[in-house]
């Protein structure tokens, strides 16, 4: 078992994924995927910006930037890196042409890790190149305590002389601000940085060096010194605090203290360490440590005590350090406020600020040079040392709270601190001195901010031009409204300069936003800022900031008032906002900061006698303004989740398809009965960012289907939009053949209008002998659409007899709407190579413009090896052109049959896929040869010529070599070249210079690529590789044989490819959401099951990267069997896949399905690829009614998109006689894609329902009087954290005469109640514990703030309706500190007669049952832990509104709230409530403190029949028919039986060891149960209840079958039913 872990549950490992955690804590701008100078060699905008690289919890994502857009595009994902990171920053490289190197430090046990990003046969890696472990110097220094905190780590980066632009802005690793640092005392040394670790909060302190070297392939690496441990001991003897005190004293002290105590930071004189950082302006690396005194800290709750020397100070200590040398000096150490606990360095190099939750302290060289109070308790965590320097806001009085608040620099002068809420403030350094300004702006949808970011854009650049005219943008607009406007604006640039960047603000516990800002330095006249003779000294400054209406950043930007230039205007501004009415503080979604607003009285400028100073108040001449905060991009984050359940999300629109003419059914004023496919629902989230996430597949969420109804014997569909007719292509093998035509119309009585379908029996002119035939027995193979006016084509194969023409023929056709008829227009037939050739497969036909003639082509594949690409038009076949076959050496070797049998297999040259698309043409560029392209022969219409193999250019020079990572020729024989593309893939290369391509592979494994000249019809050859039907992650440019084996066991070739944009739809209404977003995918399946995803992204030499699907595609051993054992009983026919000679398409490009361009695979188990955030990943597709997987080696058939009215159709093998189908018609894949959602993988998507409050529970109400499908209803638990204002605590309205006569009572009070507890023998402490201990906190110094707002929550109970967007229908609120602990939907059995009482036997017929919602509370009011806690068991019912109810109070109400009964719990709070059904009686179970006490309903309230009294306190309690599991919280697990004759609960068994538990579960397994157990340490136990075990011990104690350390955090297990495989792609 391991050691327990020091930090709390992650609220990031609940919600971790498959591709890893959603959240960020640490953020970092490193050069990771192109090197600093890449956008300075190609010009190229796109590179100038670094990666973005994110972590949380461990992992670790990579993005890219687009600078057209300021989106995020997601490269890498790193899931599960080895332990919790703590740290991340980034090594800048030693080079401009080499990546940098992240750093990264993780928590327990404390380790150092240097890793880079390197490209190898499987794709791109995080290899680690230097690796530290602390765990030893922890051992040495901890003095054998057990626990050990998270290790805090601090970088000093060694920059060297910037020589590009980019390198003068790179982020310092500490906290985020720009190192535009122009101190030159120190030495500057490339490639070195400096690392701190202080272990277990102050056990040590480890200073290491990292030092790039140079390795054998020419690039640098890095190097860690040995870690020099501080001498602690040695250097407090040097601290100013401990340097009066007796040096032998302090020394016995501390050895006492190791002897008697664990708390090993008292070993070292230091006391414990909050946070560390650099200062760069010194000639060695200085290290600054915030820490305490000895003694440790002090208790929160004793600060506001009154005492005359203040509260005792934490240190700020300066130490150089010389890691070679192995030496450290102390600099200088300060006193600084209790309540300090960040140290942000700035860019001087020798100034930083500290940061508090009531002050900031400024320091400069060593001084304290400001402390900055932010509210009016600042005075109580201020030493009496510093309360000469302690001053208010010099321009707003403020009345905030610091804690859990991020700040970041912009530039020398300004930083962003961003309150934990959201709410944004701009710090400023005028002449001397810092100011917070308020900006009116507001972070939502953040839960808390757990981190910020910086990276500045100089406007000088001309490389982030794109990017910062997008952050400038809304300013432009704004300031063109007015010509004073523009004037203003114009003289504001000329006199200050215009700061921009990025900003980027991190949360674990919701999503996660990258801002663009504007900062402007504005210089304010001097006439209209000093004094004159006849102002008084005191009077307040101008007001120096403008302030922005407040705005969420839902994803909209925000308009920046326009401000003049003058003096009055500014000042109107801000008064304006400082005095505008505060927002409803009981709306959750408005969140803004509490302001005290500033007085003209000279009273209140005035500093108390202790404050006074004699120095003139100092005014501001420069101010800067937050011009722009434009919010560019949102990554979503689902933050904590909890426990789910599962219910509908609507009913479904249709039951049955119109598809044959039947009347559609009226559904005014009628509900539902019948529930829609279930959907896991799960509270998500925090505060603002809380809500609801919806887990559903595409396919099972009834929201997405139209229709549906059931056919037979289709083996082809075929949409024609602007027709609005489907073609259905019938079996040869039942139905000898035929196409019927579906035809689209629209149902009147229909509420949304939805599209009906039918099918035309007679669709064919019966005098048009030859389309009647083709209507009647002819094979649809392909079809494709002619323009608009109603003309089709299509490709079919003939079942009758031709005379000497093949039996393969495209048709045209042309469809009139108004006679509801179809004519031929033409047919022309394909000519034949051989005489026994088969046409075998052929690509979707596409369109093609060749000099404004419509022309389509598609790429067809014969029974004879050989490909052809066929254009054609309304006037007939254009051109038809074969692919070249390379040359085969027909070299002889001695080798057995079944050798010589797989090498001619992986010889061959046949052609087994072929694909034709379109894609913008700079994905793949031809390398000229002498000025002359190689290209192939075209093939006449009806004479075959022969081609020979295309010529290869070979020669590489040393920069091609080094371009394509590529060897010389004579190693590696034939290498095609590629020429990399220097265009970037922005929006307007997607929707223009779009080309054709063939993409084909051979059954070698050799996949070619070949660019289509549409003018002429040849073929250019331009790109190929191998080793794609085995799977390689990367396929790399070169015709040579892979070296890696085939196959022998099983013959591997691939069976069909496909190629596609996958990505945001162009045609989508936000376009711009698809730049640098879309990327080439080649999708290809293998004759061994297994389906490969490759992506060829832009600039990356054209190397195809195989993405990583998560999930399973071969048919399983289940599958294999139940098909063998159909053809054994003769369902299917033998061998059925052989004798099809025509391959139908299984992978199917689609374009603009809820706003997606991607692939739908008819796979075994069919998937969707679909793009989140620029990255290709994999949907599973549930099917309803859906056929045992077995029957077809893919449950669907056929799929087709668009439909006229949008949507897609699917043809899916349904339950029933062999051949039976079901045709489906969805409206979009998924509502995921339109609303904030996650695809986390393994196929499910999550949709994000964003509610503004903390979801802590909800059950479905699964009663069909309660919930209907039309309008299913939910019990939801929610709390809402409100920031509660304390205005009234700044002035109590009496005098100071008022005040001192209050006071002299209150001690008189205390007096008398000390006199009656001597006398009577009690404890005064513990009888008047709230008079005694509130009476001196809530004091508020006025002067230099406010009573900053107080968190609380409120907890209340919601009825949704999920069909009506998650509204509120009825709600109940909880009392003041009443805290809602469990919700349950239960029916309870209605016991008439008492318990105990003498009446005969009950019956069960005679009882009836009622539907309650019970909720569990717990009560802690505001004396806190002092008083015992209670609780309350309350139930509700849900009464349901009839309709003429609903239209007199509200059209959305469905359904009432009524509180039925409440119970008070004297002995501790409800954790648990639970069901006990036992014959019949329905009874409940409350498990409240250590009691479980088991009640029923009869006669309107709750009657006690059982209990049972536990150890500590119940977590949980799980049932199963007459047994409960019980959970103690500190105590294991309990193992009861309830027993229905004597009315009793008996222990069974339980686990004698005293573990900690934090969830519990029950798991069965055929006739076994097993218990989980998982405990504080990360563990997870199985038990069972074995009595005839030795182990048992004579049953009394639970057996453990076995263990393991999970190593993370879980809070719930829930039983979830595994489906058999045959099953696993149905609804």
């Amino acid at each position: 078992m391991s050691t327990p872990a020091s930090r709390p549950v992650h609220p990031c490992y609940v919600s971790v994924t498959k591709q890893g955690s959603r959240g960020v804590e640490f953020s970092t701008w490193a050069y990771l995927t192109h090197t600093r100078d890449s956008g300075n060699n190609n010009n190229n905008p796109q590179d100038a910006l670094p990666n973005f690289v994110t972590a949380a919890g461990s992992s670790i994502h990579v993005y890219s930037h687009c600078v057209y857009t300021g989106k995020l595009k997601l490269e890498y994902s790193f899931p599960n890196v080895a332990g919790t990171i703590v740290f991340l920053a980034t090594l800048t490289s030693k080079s401009e042409t080499e990546l940098d190197a992240l750093l990264i430090g993780f928590g327990t046990p404390a380790r150092l890790s240097v890793v880079t990003m390197e490209e190898n046969a499987q794709g791109r890696l995080l290899q680690a190149v230097c690796l530290l472990d602390f765990m030893s110097v922890w051992n040495d220094h901890s003095c054998g305590a057990m626990f050990q905190e998270d290790a805090i780590f601090t970088l000093l980066e060694e920059e060297h002389t910037p020589t590009t632009l980019s390198a003068t802005t790179r982020q310092p690793k500490t906290k985020g601000a720009p190192t535009a640092s122009t101190n030159n005392n120190r030495a500057r040394r490339p490639g070195l940085a400096t690392v701190a670790v202080v272990l277990g909060g102050g056990v040590a302190v480890a200073v290491t060096e990292l030092v790039a070297h140079l390795l054998p392939n020419g690039t640098h690496g890095w190097i860690a010194q040995e870690p020099y441990i501080l001498p602690l001991h040695s250097l407090s003897v040097q601290l100013p605090h401990l340097r009066d005190s007796n040096a032998t004293e302090f020394e016995s002290g501390t050895s006492a203290n190791n002897n008697n105590n664990e708390t090993s930071p008292m070993a070292t004189g230091w006391g414990d360490m909050f946070h560390a950082a650099f200062l760069s302006g010194y000639l060695e690396p200085v290290l600054v440590l915030l820490h305490s005194a000895p003694g440790g800290t002090t208790w929160e709750g004793r600060l506001a005590r009154e005492n005359t020397s203040g509260p005792p100070p934490l240190y700020l200590t300066a130490l150089s350090i010389s890691v070679s040398h192995g030496r450290t000096a102390l600099l200088w150490s300060l006193p600084m406020t209790s309540d300090a606990r960040c140290i942000m360095a700035l860019s001087n190099g020798t100034s930083c600020l500290v940061l508090g939750t009531n002050t900031i302290v400024s320091v400069q060289a060593g001084r304290i040079h400001q402390v900055l109070a932010v509210n009016g308790w600042a005075h109580t965590t201020c030493p009496a040392v510093l309360k000469p320097e302690l001053r208010g806001n010099s321009t707003v009085k403020l009345a905030l709270q610091l804690d859990a608040s991020q700040c970041c620099l912009i530039n020398d002068r300004a930083a962003l601190v961003v309150l934990r809420r959201g709410q944004v403030y701009l710090l400023q350094k005028g002449p001397g001195i810092w100011s917070l300004l308020p900006t009116g702006q507001s972070l939502s949808s953040m839960g808390e901010v757990a981190h910020l970011r910086s990276w500045p854009l100089l406007s000088s650049s001309s490389k982030y031009e794109v990017l910062s005219s997008l952050v400038h943008g809304t300013s432009k607009k704004t300031s063109t409204k007015e010509e004073s406007g523009t004037a203003s604006k114009k003289s504001l640039e000329e006199d200050g300069a215009i700061c921009s960047g990025l900003i980027f603000a991190g949360s674990r516990l919701g999503d996660s936003l990258l801002l663009g800002y504007s900062v402007d330095t504005l210089k304010l006249p001097l006439s209209e800022i000093q004094p004159t003779e006849e102002e008084d000294s005191n009077e307040p400054p101008a007001a120096e900031s403008l302030v922005k209406e407040e705005d969420q950043l839902k994803g909209e930007s925000t308009e920046l008032a326009s401000s003049n230039g003058h003096y009055d205007d500014i000042l109107a501004i801000e008064e304006e906002a400082l005095y505008a009415p505060l927002p409803d503080q009981s709306d959750p979604t408005q969140s803004s900061p509490n302001l005290i607003q500033p007085s003209d009285d000279d009273e209140d400028e005035e500093f108390d006698s202790g404050n006074q100073s004699n120095s003139k108040r100092q005014r501001l001449t420069k101010c800067s303004v937050l011009r722009e905060l434009v919010p560019l991009d949102r990554i979503v984050g689902l933050g904590p989740v909890g426990e789910s359940c599962e219910g509908p999300l609507a009913a479904p629109k249709f039951i049955t398809s119109a598809i044959p003419d039947a009347p559609a059914t009226n559904r005014a004023n009628k509900e539902s009965t019948v529930f829609g496919s279930p959907a896991y629902i799960f509270p998500c989230g925090f505060g603002s960012s809380g809500g609801l996430a919806l887990a559903t597949a595409p396919g099972r969420d009834d929201r997405t289907i139209l229709a549906e109804e059931d056919c037979l014997n289709v083996q082809y569909v075929c949409s024609l939009p602007s027709n609005k007719i489907v073609l259905l292509g019938m079996s040869p093998k039942t139905e000898n053949g035929g196409i019927k035509l579906l035809r689209q119309k629209y149902a009147q009585s229909q509420e949304n209008d939805a599209a009906q379908w039918e099918e035309l029996e007679e669709w064919t002119d019966p005098r048009d002998e030859a389309m009647s035939r083709i209507a009647a027995s002819s094979i649809l193979l392909n079809s494709c659409e002619m323009g608009k006016d109603g003309t089709f084509c299509m490709l079919l194969q003939s079942n009758y007899e031709h005379g000497n023409k093949s039996s393969w023929r495209i048709a045209i056709a042309k469809w009139n709407a108004d006679l509801l008829r179809s004519e031929l227009l033409d047919e022309f037939f394909i000519d034949l190579e051989l005489p026994d050739e088969a046409l075998t497969a052929s690509s979707p036909i596409l369109s093609l413009t060749v000099e404004n003639e419509e022309v389509y082509g598609t790429a067809c594949r014969w029974s004879s090896g050989r490909a052809s690409v066929i254009t054609f038009s309304r006037a007939g076949i254009k051109s038809m052109v074969n692919v070249p076959t390379p040359e085969v050496s027909n070299e002889t070797k001695e080798e057995d049959e079944e050798t010589k049998r797989i090498r001619e297999f992986y010889t061959s040259t046949n052609v087994v896929a072929c694909d034709l698309f379109r894609a913008p043409s700079y994905l793949v560029k031809l390398r000229e040869r002498d000025g002359v392209p190689v290209r192939t022969e075209t093939k006449p219409e009806h004479n075959r010529s022969t081609s020979s193999r295309p010529v290869i250019h070979s020669e590489f020079d040393e920069d091609d070599m080094d371009l394509y990572g590529l060897v010389s020729s004579s190693a590696t024989g034939d290498a095609i070249a590629v020429e990399a593309s220097v265009k970037s893939n922005t929006l307007e290369d997607d929707l223009s210079g779009l080309s054709t391509f063939l993409a084909l592979f051979r059954q070698s494994g050799m996949l070619e690529l070949y660019e289509i000249d549409e003018s002429n019809g040849t073929l250019v050859s331009c790109w190929a590789c191998n080793g794609g039907e085995r799977g390689l992650h990367t396929l790399v440019p070169s015709r040579s044989v892979s070296p890696l084996p085939f196959p022998r066991s099983h013959l591997v070739k691939i069976d069909e490819v496909r190629c596609f944009m996958c990505g945001p739809s162009l045609s989508a209404t936000d376009t711009s959401r698809a730049t640098n977003l879309r990327s080439l995918c080649f999708a290809m399946t293998a004759s061994s099951g297994d389906f490969f995803l490759y992506t060829m992204k832009s600039g990356s030499s054209n190397v195809l990267e195989r993405e990583q699907l998560y999930t399973q595609c071969r048919q399983t051993r289940e599958q294999t069997r139940h098909r063998t054992k159909l053809m054994k009983k003769g369902i299917i026919p033998k061998n059925d896949s052989a004798s099809d000679i025509y391959s139908t398409i299984k992978l199917h490009r689609f374009s603009d399905l809820s706003g997606q361009d991607g692939l739908f695979a008819a796979l075994p188990q069919p998937k969707w690829i679909v793009c989140e955030r620029g990255r290709p990943t994999t949907l599973a597709h549930r099917t309803r009614h859906s056929a045992p997987a077995g029957g077809k080696l893919s449950p669907v058939t056929a799929f087709c998109s668009p439909l006229p009215s949008g949507g897609f159709l699917t043809l899916h093998e349904r339950v029933g006689r062999f051949g039976s189908q079901r045709l489906t018609i969805f409206k979009d894949i998924s509502p995921v894609f339109e609303k904030a959602g996650v695809i986390p993988g393994g196929g499910l998507c999550i949709e994000k329902i964003a509610m503004g409050v903390t979801v802590r529970q909800i059950r479905f109400i699964d009663n069909p009087s309660i919930s209907s499908g039309d309008h299913p209803l939910y019990a939801v638990l929610v709390s809402r954290e409100l920031e509660v204002d304390q205005s009234d605590l700044n002035d109590d309205g009496m005098t100071a005469e008022e005040r001192q006569k209050l006071e002299r009572e209150k001690e008189e009070a205390r007096i008398q109640r000390q006199v009656e507890a001597d006398l009577g023998g009690f404890d005064v402490e513990q009888e008047w514990v709230e008079e005694i201990v509130r009476d001196d906190v809530f004091q508020v110094n006025s002067n230099l703030g406010g009573a900053p707002p107080i968190q609380k929550e409120f907890y209340s109970l919601w009825i949704v309706d999920a069909a009506n967007e998650w509204r509120v229908v009825d709600s109940y609120d909880l009392e003041e500190y009443e805290h809602g602990l469990t919700l349950q939907v239960m029916e309870l059995s209605d016991f008439k007669e008492e318990p105990g009482s003498a009446a005969t036997e009950i019956e069960i017929e005679d009882l009836s049952t009622t539907t309650f919602i019970t909720l569990g509370t717990g009560t802690l009011n505001h004396n806190g832990e002092d008083v015992g806690s209670k609780g309350r068991v309350l139930l509700f019912e849900v009464k349901k509104l009839d309709p003429s109810t609903m239209r007199r109070l509200n059209s959305q109400m469905v359904a009432s709230l009524r509180l039925t009964y409440e119970k008070e719990v004297f002995h501790g709070p409800v954790f648990s409530l639970s069901c006990l059904s036992t014959d019949g009686k329905n009874r409940l179970v409350i498990g409240a403190g250590a009691d479980v006490n088991l009640e029923q309903w009869g006669n309107g309230k709750l009657t006690q029949v059982g209990f049972f009294r536990a150890t500590m306190q119940i977590l949980n309690i799980l049932l199963f028919k007459n047994f409960l599991l019980l959970s103690d919280a500190y105590d294991s697990l309990y193992f009861l039986v309830w027993r229905e004759s004597d009315k009793s609960l008996t222990l069974l068994a339980k686990d004698y060891d005293p573990i900690a538990v934090y969830a519990a579960g029950i798991m069965s397994r055929g006739a076994a149960m097993t218990f989980l157990c998982h405990d504080d340490r990360q563990n997870v136990q199985f038990f069972q209840y074995a009595p005839g075990e030795a182990a048992a011990r004579g049953g009394n104690k639970l057996v453990s079958r076995s263990d393991f350390h999970l190593g993370t955090q879980t809070t719930a297990f829930q039983q979830h039913y595994c489906r058999s495989s045959l099953l696993v792609h149905s609804a």
